[in-house]
């Protein structure tokens, strides 16, 4: 049998500037892209404070993986609700509804998404980070609110 996958090169990163985007008032860095696992999973690393929570969505490519690195928040994954604190992981599979409450003054997480690629479209989303702190600009905050009827049926308030 002929592997047709490149030779990976083994490396080593840390949190730079130089890889660090500033995505919906978040601090995003790219620990991996595609080529570096053979599209295998991409990792980031995302620092937060309350009111910069993503908005309910569905991943319909990719599932995702939330280590906690610093914070505690309540993750909403169809119908269920997780609270994560540090060491802790909360896995999301594809194609189930989600989104996130931080309850701490800040959270930091590892965020695995398998297969990779989704760094293509946060790149699209995102400007360069001018310094390895959260942007000045704030969103304004988004509260999931959940349906019991359905778990595919989920807003934004």
């Amino acid at each position: 049998m002929k592997n047709t996958l490149l030779a990976l090169k083994a490396f080593k990163r840390a949190t730079s500037l130089e890889r660090s985007k500033w995505y919906m008032g978040m601090l995003l860095t790219n620990l991996t892209e595609t080529p570096d696992t053979n599209g295998a999973f991409s990792l980031f690393e995302a620092t937060l404070v309350p009111g910069t929570e993503p908005p309910p969505h569905v991943h319909s490519r990719e599932d995702e993986l939330f280590y906690v690195l610093e914070g505690e928040f309540d993750v909403y994954v169809g119908e269920e609700v997780f609270n994560g604190k540090k060491g802790e992981c909360i896995f999301l599979p594809r194609f189930k509804p989600h989104a996130f409450i931080i309850s701490s003054p800040r959270l930091r997480l590892l965020i695995l998404f398998a297969p990779a690629g989704v760094e293509e479209a946060f790149r699209s989303m995102s400007s360069p980070a001018q310094n390895l702190n959260l942007p000045k600009a704030r969103l304004p905050t988004r509260r999931p609110i959940w349906s019991r009827q359905r778990s595919d049926s989920v807003r934004s308030a």
